[in-house]
């Protein structure tokens, strides 16, 4: 099927109408006549003044629509969030393309039937003299977008018992097999636990713990210190960069990293060529670490992958949604939440967070029964 490149928007003044819910906040609204079209909108001297230049639309249900319009804008604190542009009850991402402009953009499936689904609408708010001039508003039909398929594989570990004893090296070999066998499956991304050298494992099931522990001082005995590794140097990471080149294939694996002289609870990602991609931190962590002494991240990495953007949170960190909306502002396509243990009510909160921002969610869960 071809698609005609035909704007559904009509650049007539008899087309467009002005909003404000009350008088108090009705904004001052021009439109010049003549060309080039233009709609300019401008605060009235309140902050609090909110309204839109809006025109009535007639989509097809289940099909694919491109919606864009360029904001030129003066005497505007924060454009991004006094802009806002809503096209069938979907809201057009903002970028900053410079000197003052802006391109609001989204592209969507129309499935509406409600009445505010059948407009287009272009916002002012939260400024009191700041103005826009809005230009070439877009809409048109597209062919449905190609899909990018990613085959994603998860890594469980299952939990050691009393009789189990293990050592640094059984702990590395263990994810290494673990990686072999994934890499089998031909998976363009596999995804290991939270801590994946030590998930599962208790002080006294690791048996080098005890013969190293009487020659630290005592700050630096508990098992975090003792596994913690530097990036992308450390044992850990060495498989993990091997097994991704073997197979070329990404590998997304929480550890413990050292940095100076501090430990991270920390998620490493080495590409199809066994590089280093990049890593993030663990943010929110519980009062269990910090007494244990791993230290906060500060920092919300998004990695752009051959088949995406992929972002990562640490377990802990989907309690808080504030971190899902910073990646979705980000442009995260892919959520990874490595976990060592977990609440299965966190689970159900976080797909609801995630289907609001249109994140794809994988969960891997540190443990399982043998």
């Amino acid at each position: 099927m071809t698609y005609k490149i035909e704007n559904y928007l009509k650049y007539d003044r008899k087309y467009w109408r002005t909003f404000s819910p009350t008088g108090a906040l009705e904004l001052i609204f021009r439109f010049p006549e003549g060309a080039p079209f233009y709609l300019e909108t401008e605060g009235n001297g309140d902050e609090k003044g909110f309204g839109c230049w809006e025109t009535e639309i007639c989509l097809e249900k289940g099909c694919w629509y491109e919606a864009s319009v360029q904001a030129y804008v003066s005497n505007m604190k924060n454009p991004e969030i006094s802009l806002l542009a809503v096209a069938a009850g979907h809201y057009l991402e903002a970028e900053d393309i410079g000197e003052g402009r802006f391109l609001l953009k989204q592209t969507f499936l129309y499935q509406g039937t409600e009445e505010y689904q059948e407009k287009f609408c272009l916002f002012l708010r939260s400024t009191a003299k700041g103005s826009v001039i809005w230009k070439e508003p877009i809409l048109r039909k597209i062919p449905e977008p190609k899909k990018r398929i990613a085959r994603i594989a998860a890594v469980h570990f299952p939990q050691l018992n009393d009789k189990d004893r293990q050592t640094l090296e059984s702990l590395r070999k263990r994810i290494g097999d673990s990686l072999e066998d994934a890499g089998k499956v031909h998976p363009d991304l596999v995804l290991l636990t939270e801590m994946a050298p030590i998930c599962g494992v208790h002080e006294h099931n690791l048996y080098e713990f005890k013969k190293i522990k009487d020659f630290l001082e005592e700050e630096n005995t508990n098992l975090y210190y003792q596994t913690a590794e530097r990036v992308p140097d450390g044992d850990v990471c060495k498989i993990l960069s091997e097994k991704a080149k073997k197979f070329g294939m990404y590998v997304v694996a929480g550890i413990l990293k050292k940095e100076g002289e501090h430990i991270f609870n920390t998620a490493v990602i080495f590409g199809r060529d066994g590089e280093l991609v990049g890593q993030y931190d663990k943010t929110h962590l519980t009062f269990g670490e910090l007494v244990d002494g791993i230290s906060c991240g500060n920092q919300y990495p998004v990695f752009e992958l051959d088949f995406g953007k992929v972002a990562i949170h640490i377990c802990y960190d989907e309690w808080f949604p504030e971190v899902s909306r910073d990646y979705a502002n980000q442009g995260a396509e892919m959520l990874l939440l490595p976990v060592a243990g977990g609440k299965p009510i966190t689970w159900t909160d976080e797909r609801l967070i995630i289907m609001e921002i249109r994140h794809w969610f994988m969960v891997c869960l540190g443990l399982r029964k043998k």
